[in-house]
């Protein structure tokens, strides 16, 4: 082979392998393009954290959803819900939610299922008040989670709904309407009245009445228990507290026959 030949075959040689680094490195290109493009292709699929079902969709085919931010949220796609566990937000007034505890139970009406009371527990209380201003002054209530116990397959999230939440509960106990108690200024022994009142209600005997003194104990809406100062049987006056308040012992009264039950 001739100088010449063997020069013009180093040549080729060299110029076959710069294609074949330059092939290479388009390959590792290709490659690094493949990965780029699997790696996007995963993020189009989100898998939901929970089971369940597709509650409220905003979001349809073909529409741009942005991408959240620091100081942006992003787009809502959907929301998925697990209809099996069922709660139940409510407010409670901040005179009351002292009384709330986790695990309490309560019983839940839906507006929409009238003649149905669904049982469940207090599974989480506020640690602050809700600040809402109305009409005249500002109301401070606590939310309040209630966890529903076998709701029925028809409920469905953003109903309306109230719950009584039971913070005590007693059997075999003397109890009155509320509106039978009256606060009245305390008397002494010769009938002088005090600086200090005392809460009680009016007792029927002989068809006149006589303040009893008495201690209460647990309340609910429209009864309140009586640990001391009745006796079961003892007929007592209820009406507003306004003509309780008139009221004054050994005044004659006429009691309000019993409607008999048809």
């Amino acid at each position: 082979i001739s100088e010449e030949q063997l020069e013009a075959a180093k040549a080729q040689y060299d110029i076959s392998k710069a294609q074949q680094q330059a092939i290479m490195y388009q390959i590792d290109q290709a490659r690094a393009s493949l990965q780029s493009a699997l790696d996007d292709l995963s993020k189009t699929s989100y898998n939901s954290p929970i089971d369940g079902i597709i509650t409220s969709l905003r979001v349809e085919e073909g529409e741009i959803a942005m991408i959240g931010t620091m100081n942006n949220p992003g787009t809502i796609l959907m929301t998925i819900a697990d209809l099996s566990v069922m709660e139940v937000e409510v407010e409670v007034d901040e005179t009351d939610v002292i009384g709330v505890e986790i695990g309490q139970q309560a019983e839940v009406r839906v507006d929409a299922f009238p003649d149905l009371t669904i049982k469940g527990k207090v599974t989480e209380i506020g640690s602050s008040a809700l600040q809402k201003v109305t009409s005249s002054e500002e109301s401070r209530d606590f939310k309040v989670i209630i966890t529903l116990e076998n709701p029925p397959g028809n409920l469905k999230p953003g109903l309306s709904a109230t719950a009584d939440i039971i913070t005590a509960e007693k059997t075999d106990i003397l109890a009155i309407p509320i509106s039978a108690l009256v606060l009245r200024e305390k008397e002494d022994k010769e009938g002088e009245k005090k600086d200090e009142q005392e809460e009680g209600v009016y007792v029927v005997e002989e068809n006149r009445v006589k303040f009893f003194p008495v201690k209460k104990g647990i309340m609910g809406e429209m009864m309140i228990e009586i640990t001391t100062g009745l006796e079961e049987g003892q007929d007592i006056v209820v009406g507003p507290y306004s003509a309780l308040r008139q009221l004054k012992d050994d005044i004659l009264i006429k009691p309000e026959e019993k409607k008999k039950e048809e």
